[in-house]
């Protein structure tokens, strides 16, 4: 990137490159020191009518129903709407952040194990942190 950026010059597209570039860089660096730790302590919840309706594109709130429909007939979401719809799973649907790394995985064409698996623990510390009693 910084070769084509001293020929081309630097502008915002090559700024969120590197930006998204560096991210990658770090979730798997993360995944070589934590080991199986990155995929979280306790076992999984088994899937409920939350988790069903969430991956079917039926939960009523139309935003998350037509992202979570694109990921299933393209297997793709942009990363807006990953973080979005991750959050709905964690913080509204209070489902098992896990059942939705879980999902990514199956559904994403795009699957990255590190990234997936660490942006959904990411989504979820950050919902833990202002969750008393709550668990990763």
């Amino acid at each position: 990137m910084k070769a084509w950026e001293a020929e081309n010059g630097s502008n915002e597209s090559s700024y969120w490159i590197t930006f998204e570039l560096l991210w990658r860089e770090y979730f798997i660096r993360a995944a070589q020191l934590e080991g199986e730790k990155m995929f979280g302590s306790h076992q999984t919840d088994r899937p409920c009518a939350a988790f069903d309706a969430w991956r079917s594109g039926t939960t009523g709130l139309p935003f998350v129903d037509a992202a979570m429909l694109e990921l299933r007939y393209t297997g793709w979401l942009s990363n807006r709407a990953r973080q979005n719809v991750a959050s709905f799973l964690v913080k509204d649907l209070n489902v098992d952040w896990r059942l939705g790394a879980l999902w990514f995985e199956h559904c994403l064409i795009d699957y990255d194990v590190a990234s997936n698996w660490g942006n959904w623990r990411y989504i979820a510390e950050r919902w833990a942190r202002s969750t008393p009693g709550s668990l990763l």
